[in-house]
């Protein structure tokens, strides 16, 4: 017999930490998540992602937009944060230039 609260390591499907958790709780988080085991940090994000979609949109596209930025961020910042830096501060030049170019009021 299995014991229930036998402790497993699972890595998230988004940023890909691993977490040692109980079988009954990674069943009920992949259950929330549509099948898809993530960490609380992630889950939250999706939470969030969520509530800025619209009200169609379903767990699986908050999921996928919240991975896209994962796999951004562990393919860029964490191999080259200098070169995240730079890209970093080009779009902020490029929003605020942007900004000086747009009119002020959309009715001009």
């Amino acid at each position: 017999m299995t014991e229930i609260n036998e402790v497993v390591r699972i890595s998230c499907e988004c940023c890909g930490f691993q977490q040692d958790c109980t079988k009954p709780y990674i069943l009920e988080v992949m259950e929330s998540h549509s099948g898809k085991w993530v960490c609380g940090l992630c889950s939250e994000a999706i939470k969030e992602n969520l509530a800025k979609l619209p009200p169609r949109s379903a767990i699986k596209e908050a999921f996928n937009s919240h991975k896209e930025f994962c796999n951004t961020y562990n393919s860029t910042i964490r191999l080259n944060p200098n070169l995240s830096l730079t890209n970093t501060m080009k779009d902020i030049a490029k929003r605020v230039l942007e900004s000086r170019n747009s009119p002020k009021n959309p009715t001009e």
